[in-house]
């Protein structure tokens, strides 16, 4: 298939049975059941306007389309998942849903609960209201004249126009997406793509900005303790600013603790701020360093290459540390952010890689301090690698 053309899908319209409808793992994850519930009831009141698009697959065929599915969505199906798939199994393979899944789950309301008439009328029985409203199960699909799983997926990911999914879970399915196709084709762009699943080349690259968090940053949004925005613009810090995770989450915890900032566009300007002021101070440091290095000699050009920030936070950062451990001792004292306890797993990761940051730095340290400083920066790091050791392989006992 030539990835740099828009295919123009054709269809065929074929009646099936909706109980047949196999579902597999798509870009939604989150299904508000108060809108699926309005959707049956407007679906019993005016009956069915926009069929769902169903590809048809025989049994070998769809396997790979499963695999490939999975492999994109990375989320392979569990045991109980393939049981239920291959029940509905048919004579000639399967039928899956492409477009439609939202709708798929409204029938299901209907059939198992009733509209809000037949719950007035009288106790609804499996079917009844469905019957009442339909009669046969069997409904008009349209069914795509093509199993090419990039064609299908591109077009899964362009049909959610109406009801489309939480913000968040649009940019992941359209990044995760648009990383497996430049895995196979390494050409493609962001264009491309974007025309493939109808939107925008600036959609996809905030798409591919957000995934490109780390997925503690990504969890805040998925939990709604920041909005999708101010995860974007904690992405900015990332790129132009070099903020590390740790730095992140700090500039996270302002956007939710300090009211001024919990507007997107107020955290822009603050974003912006932070920006500019690393700028200003790359530069003064590169002139610093320039003007050092042009009149010192091999010895000191070492020791001033190191940033004097980077000691006096190694200096605080280790007595922190040393401090907070404490709280490992009383679980339930841990702390919280926006009414939510950080895990004890959570914080033993977060401490790891900052024990992991400290040794990589101290090398380079030990040439910028005393001897006996260096040595007791040395004890005091290799004191809370154990700690953290330790820590950790209780707590793993402990699950």
């Amino acid at each position: 298939m030539d990835n740099k053309k828009t295919v123009q899908l054709k269809y065929l319209e074929k009646q099936l049975d909706w109980v047949n409808f196999v579902t597999l793992p798509q870009m939604r994850k989150e299904f508000d059941m108060v809108g699926i519930r309005e959707l049956a009831y407007d679906l019993a009141i005016n009956g069915m306007v926009n069929p769902q698009i169903v590809a048809l697959f025989p049994e070998k065929e769809f396997w790979e389309y499963v695999n490939y599915v999975c492999a994109v969505w990375k989320r392979p199906l569990t045991l109980k998942e393939r049981a239920v798939i291959e029940q509905k199994k048919q004579p000639d393979g399967y039928q899956v849903i492409v477009a439609g899944e939202r709708r798929l789950r409204a029938f299901n309301v209907l059939w198992n609960e009733g509209c809000h008439q037949c719950q007035q009328e009288g106790v609804v029985t499996p079917g009844s209201c469905w019957t009442k409203h339909f009669g046969s199960r069997v409904i008009t699909a349209r069914v795509p004249q093509t199993k090419d799983a990039r064609v299908l997926l591109s077009t899964q990911l362009a049909e959610n126009v109406h009801y489309r999914p939480s913000t968040h879970e649009e940019a992941e399915a359209i990044a995760m997406f648009t990383v497996f196709l430049k895995a196979e084709n390494k050409s493609i762009s962001n264009t491309e793509i974007a025309k493939r699943i109808g939107r925008s080349a600036d959609m996809v690259s905030r798409s591919l900005e957000f995934y490109s968090l780390p997925e503690s940053i990504r969890a805040l949004v998925r939990d709604k303790i920041i909005k999708y925005g101010i995860a974007i613009e904690l992405g900015r810090l990332k790129d132009k600013a070099q903020y590390l995770e740790m730095d992140l989450l700090r500039e996270a915890n302002i956007a939710v603790t300090h009211k001024q900032y919990t507007k997107v566009e107020e955290f822009h300007k603050y974003v912006s701020g932070l920006i500019l002021e690393y700028e200003r101070n790359q530069l003064q440091q590169t002139n610093a360093l320039e003007m050092m290095f042009a009149l010192a000699s091999p010895e000191q050009r070492m020791r001033t290459a190191l940033n004097p920030q980077t000691i006096l936070a190694v200096r605080s950062l280790l007595p922190f540390l040393g401090k907070t451990v404490t709280l490992w001792e009383h679980p339930e004292n841990l702390p919280f952010v926006a009414g939510k306890k950080l895990t004890l797993g959570g914080l033993l990761e977060d401490y790891e890689k900052v024990v992991a940051l400290l040794e990589l730095a101290i090398p380079y340290i030990e040439k910028a301090v005393t001897v006996s400083e260096a040595k007791q920066l040395r004890l005091d790091i290799s004191k809370l690698s154990r700690i953290v050791t330790r820590k950790k392989q209780l707590h793993e006992k402990q699950l």
